[in-house]
């Protein structure tokens, strides 16, 4: 039987920076320039000239809630924030399946700050993990995604759009992540989705608003934070009762805004 020789197309090198990998070798002076990152950084073919940068910018940010500060908490500025920030310049770069799999990674790290902002209590104590297991048949944070959003919303912590929002993030993101056989643009469309689903959570369960002069934190949020102890009950003052009703996320009791420097 004759042997064969392929002629389809293919792809050299498809995940090497080959400007690096030159000034690894000595074959090049001097470290690799910001074009040559940004080009590398970006999916391939999907253009990486500035135009293009800003026109995928445009579409991510399009339609959603400005998020103008986070609270200096540690844990929910690297498991929150920071990921909701790469998966947008994950989309700039034009990695969609990027977006769609931090977003959902965000999205369930958000239903477990659920749980801690607004915690189960029994008798007017807060349930122990022991109870947890004995009553959810595990602790909290090793249900299933489907099954945390359940009882948040059997329990209040959130309602009927909320859970819905959780739920689409969790279906696009299985969809893509199970499924590699879905297209590019397929993906860059349900990544714009998920984005905005999740951007709309964060709003909606953290309150991180601003009123004139002042940046605002939801009740919640803000009792957690004292009781953690990042937040101090003196770096903050009540709220007027006009003012706060201008802020759409704001409770109307234990409202509180910090202080501008």
């Amino acid at each position: 039987m004759a042997a064969k020789r392929y002629t389809g197309p293919i792809f050299i090198q498809p995940v090497e920076w080959i400007d690096a990998q030159m000034a690894m070798a000595g074959r090049k002076s001097g470290p690799p320039t910001y074009r040559s990152a940004v080009e590398y950084l970006c999916t391939p073919c999907q253009g990486h000239k500035p135009e293009d940068l800003l026109r995928r910018y445009e579409e991510i940010s399009a339609n959603t809630t400005r998020i103008c500060h986070a609270p200096g908490k540690g844990e929910i500025l690297q498991s929150i924030f920071w990921p909701l920030r790469h998966a947008r310049s994950a989309y700039v770069l034009a990695d969609y399946l990027a977006t769609i799999a931090l977003c959902g990674v965000v999205c369930e790290v958000l239903t477990l700050l659920l749980f801690e902002m607004r915690p189960v209590t029994i008798g007017g104590k807060r349930m122990s993990k022991s109870r947890e297991r004995r009553i959810f048949g595990k602790k909290v944070r090793d249900l299933s995604q489907s099954r945390r959003i359940d009882l948040l919303q059997g329990l209040g912590a959130i309602g009927a759009d909320a859970a819905r929002s959780f739920g689409r993030v969790r279906e696009l993101r299985n969809k893509h992540i199970h499924d590699y056989l879905s297209s590019h643009e397929e993906a860059q469309q349900d990544a714009v989705e998920v984005y905005r689903l999740t951007n709309s959570l964060i709003v909606e369960a953290l309150g991180c608003g601003f009123t004139t002069g002042a940046f605002t934190y939801s009740p919640d949020l803000f009792n957690l934070l004292l009781r953690e102890g990042v937040l101090k009950e003196s770096d903050f003052e009540d709220v007027e009762e006009a003012d706060a009703g201008a802020q759409k996320d704001d409770g109307p009791e234990g409202t509180r805004q910090s202080r501008s420097p």
